[in-house]
């Protein structure tokens, strides 16, 4: 039986159990029942929640319920008390799960909380939030191109004050961590988008954790960096080559079609000289967008963009040396047309 439910253990206990203040802890009102049956304290965060809720989730909650059946501490008020050793954040995302599963599971997901989702999920064994977590990780990070190119929906992970992806970098340390390796190829080719600097310092997410590869990870990321770069070069080259622009054979528009593929050719190049992001898997019809190409020409210049993306993506797992840890047959999916 578990202790809230045990009242003779309880009263009996609560004259050698402290009782606590907790006017110098952090109430979450939405986490705050006042029909709740225990209080989790989480670092300077409290949570007045129910136990049989918890344990209808979690066999590792019922388990410590069980152990805890006379608790050290009681609230003024005597409500039984349980000190987690998590992060305060880890905890709320894991109750906010709990108690509003479907709200809380959005589209668009903080990775802050994702990893919460994940961390909470496996140490507690709370099957359902483990799987969502996991779930939306193999969306954002799929294993076939078709579904890069027209995910399920836009994007699942927000990257919150974190620009041009750093939130990779986690991504890959989770991967192992959670043994995830279908996520592992994508991550490496972000984490190679990064900024060299941001790549061997790591990050920092919003709950003060501070993410950086292995020295392995790193050699890997630079060695296909390298490879990333050249396939850019091959991919762009077609548009910033200025002496040989070629047309569609069926082309009605050639001078018109070969001024705007020109317009198109600065744009890659003033965009690489500046930034000199080898993002060899970005679509190429959205910055086609706002240009009068005639459908023959624009359809040929696809289909050669995306041919080094086809390659690319078929080739990502020897590109950053993931044999080992992940096979290259099932790594490959044809490539739709991009909305």
């Amino acid at each position: 039986m578990l202790f809230a439910e045990n009242n003779n253990s309880v009263v009996s206990n609560r004259r050698t159990s402290r009782k606590m203040d907790l006017s110098e802890y952090v109430r979450h009102n939405e986490l705050w029942y006042n029909d709740g049956s225990m209080v989790l304290l989480a670092e300077k965060h409290a949570f007045r929640v129910h136990i049989d809720i918890l344990v209808q989730q979690s066999d590792v909650f019922a388990d410590m319920f069980e152990i805890a059946r006379d608790p050290p501490a009681f609230t003024t008020d005597n409500q039984p008390i349980l000190e987690l050793p998590e992060k305060w954040q880890d905890v709320l995302c894991a109750l906010m799960f709990i108690y509003h599963a479907r709200r809380y599971m959005q589209e668009r997901m903080p990775f802050s909380v994702l990893r919460s989702l994940l961390h909470m999920g496996r140490k507690y064994n709370i099957e359902e939030m483990g799987y969502d977590a996991e779930n939306y990780l193999y969306k954002r990070y799929p294993r076939t191109l078709a579904a890069h190119v027209n995910p399920p929906f836009h994007k699942t992970i927000d990257v919150e004050e974190s620009a041009d992806g750093v939130h990779s970098i986690a991504i890959v340390k989770l991967a192992r961590e959670f043994d995830m390796p279908w996520i592992l190829p994508l991550a490496f080719y972000e984490c190679a988008l990064l900024p060299l600097e941001t790549l061997f310092s790591g990050t920092t997410d919003s709950t003060d954790t501070h993410w950086s590869l292995e020295e392995d990870d790193i050699r890997r990321v630079v060695k296909g960096r390298e490879d990333l770069v050249m396939r850019r070069h091959k991919q762009l080259a077609v548009f910033v080559t200025p002496f040989q622009i070629n047309l569609s054979e069926h082309c009605r528009t050639k001078d018109i079609c070969r001024e705007e593929i020109k317009e198109v050719g600065q744009a890659f190049y003033h965009e690489w000289e500046t930034e000199c992001r080898p993002a060899v898997l970005a679509p190429l019809q959205v910055r086609l967008n706002g240009f009068c190409m005639c459908e023959p020409c624009t359809k040929m210049y696809l289909d050669e963009y995306d041919g080094h993306r086809r390659d690319l993506w078929n080739a990502l797992v020897r590109v950053f040396e993931l044999q080992d840890e992940l096979g290259e047959t099932e790594w490959k999916g044809e490539l739709e047309d991009d909305d």
